[in-house]
């Protein structure tokens, strides 16, 4: 019975071990979550400006189209250079636009990934306090039925007047060695 509750000690142990390892688990990926938030936060911030480039980019040349219209040919052919730059300028503002957008998609998908690794953690940390729950009640039905047993121990030493063993066996033992010498 000893060695039981032994057991059920140990196991008691283990699950709460489990419960704390689990734990931990659950708050470095409540971290990791808050660090992709910050990091799409930033992304996003970094879109809006390349877009509000983009913008700008697009007043610029509606602006040179207009003076084009207005100056000679000489200054065309500047401003029409200008506008080439700035059609190269736009276009590389938006292949970034898309990587900075996929970024973000993969991002999304992360977090996804540990929001489902959260709710496994949860779980499996609820079935281990039902655990550890169910372990500790079996202690503490085998504790009472120890202090039971120890209890009618007791009375049966008494009944039977058997209270000092130890004495008896002590007596024997030294009446055995008088009776070796």
């Amino acid at each position: 019975k000893e060695l039981q509750g032994r057991l059920k000690d140990n196991q008691a142990t283990l699950i709460n071990t489990e419960i704390k390892q689990h734990e931990e688990k659950k708050e470095k990926t409540l971290s990791e979550m808050n660090k992709y938030d910050i990091n799409i936060a930033s992304v996003e911030k970094r879109l809006n400006e390349i877009k509000n480039a983009i913008q700008e980019r697009r007043n610029e040349i509606t602006n040179i189209n207009i003076q084009l219209e207005e100056k000679g040919e000489k200054e065309q052919l500047l401003l029409r250079d200008e506008i080439s730059t700035l059609k190269e300028d736009l276009a590389k503002y938006n292949a970034r636009q898309e990587t900075v957008q996929n970024e973000i998609e993969k991002i999304k998908t992360r977090a996804g990934q540990l929001k489902s690794s959260l709710q496994e953690t949860n779980t499996k940390i609820n079935e281990l306090n039902k655990r550890k729950k169910e372990i500790i009640s079996e202690i503490e039905k085998i504790q009472s039925s120890e202090n039971t047993i120890l209890k009618e121990l007791q009375i049966f030493k008494k009944k039977h007047k058997i209270e000092n063993i130890g004495d008896f066996s002590t007596k024997i033992e030294e009446i055995e060695q008088k009776i070796d010498y």
